[in-house]
């Protein structure tokens, strides 16, 4: 998120950069004879705005809430008829005044030509952000369509990153899980409990660490091929503080022992540790 928020920074310093190479030697030329600073500009700014929006939005920090989409959707309708009216303004203003009047009282045969340069780069801007301006709405609606035929992505109304929804998969299993033992043992099953009460005391510090005994239960529960009891095992491991390294040893053991039908339960493994630290660095 911090590097697409750079990205943003840098694209606002370009496009001013750009404007004022445009419009600096305008003013030094024209001063206040150019009626249409306002518009010159903003047709500059739309274009390389919505320019960049069409091609690098996935790129954009606020690319994943809706509300900005909605509103990059109707928004434009009024941008295209402020536009298209600026445009009818310029066209008209040069058919009647000619760009002669832009300029300071000057004999300079240049400055005709200046002239010529200030009217083309309008009508190039003004055009480009007019078209950028009626593609931009497609390309949300593209966007909106691609989150909807994508089953494993997740459309929020707010701008959220992708540590909030891994924090929402890993609350999820340990909040149904409390749940569901709570359950079980609100039945007052003398058997169920004392078994619930052996699991606890079972990991608990003894001639083997807390740490260690969790370990042995993840390759326990990976050769069972258990992936409820090797989430809850990442979880407390993670919590305890072992490291990527350890965790990784201790797959390689339980795929040898359990063979390679462990395999697939590895892979979960490994994205659920994943999620796991992307939680504790989020």
């Amino acid at each position: 998120m911090q590097k697409e928020w750079r990205f943003e920074i840098l694209s606002w310093m370009f496009i001013l950069i750009f404007c004022s190479l445009i419009m600096i030697p305008v003013y030094l030329k024209c001063g206040e004879n150019y009626p249409f600073y306002l518009s010159n500009i903003m047709s500059i700014f739309l274009f390389l705005w919505f320019t960049r929006w069409l091609f690098l939005w996935k790129f954009v920090p606020y690319s994943r809430s809706k509300w900005v989409k909605w509103i990059l959707i109707f928004l434009p309708i009024a941008i295209f008829m402020y536009l298209v009216g600026s445009m009818y303004d310029f066209q008209k203003f040069i058919d009647e005044e000619g760009t002669i009047s832009f300029l300071k009282a000057s004999s300079d045969m240049s400055d005709y030509d200046f002239g010529r340069f200030i009217k083309y780069q309008f009508i190039f801007f003004c055009t480009s952000a007019i078209v950028t301006t009626v593609l931009l709405p497609v390309r949300m609606i593209i966007s909106f369509w691609r989150i909807i035929n994508t089953p494993d992505r997740v459309c929020f109304f707010s701008t959220t990153n992708k540590t909030s929804q891994v924090m929402s998969l890993i609350n999820e299993f340990n909040e149904y899980r409390t749940k569901m033992n709570d359950k079980i043992l609100a039945q007052d099953n003398k058997v169920l409990k004392r078994f619930f009460s052996l699991d606890n005391q079972t990991y608990q510090d003894g001639a083997l660490s807390e740490k260690v005994k969790e370990l042995l239960g993840l390759v326990a529960s990976m050769v069972l091929r258990c992936d409820d009891c090797i989430k809850y095992h990442l979880g407390t491991c993670h919590e305890l503080g072992v490291t990527t390294e350890e965790i990784y040893e201790v797959f390689s053991v339980a795929n040898l022992v359990g063979g390679s039908i462990c395999i697939p339960h590895t892979r979960r493994a490994a994205e659920y540790w994943d999620e796991l630290l992307q939680s504790k660095n989020g």
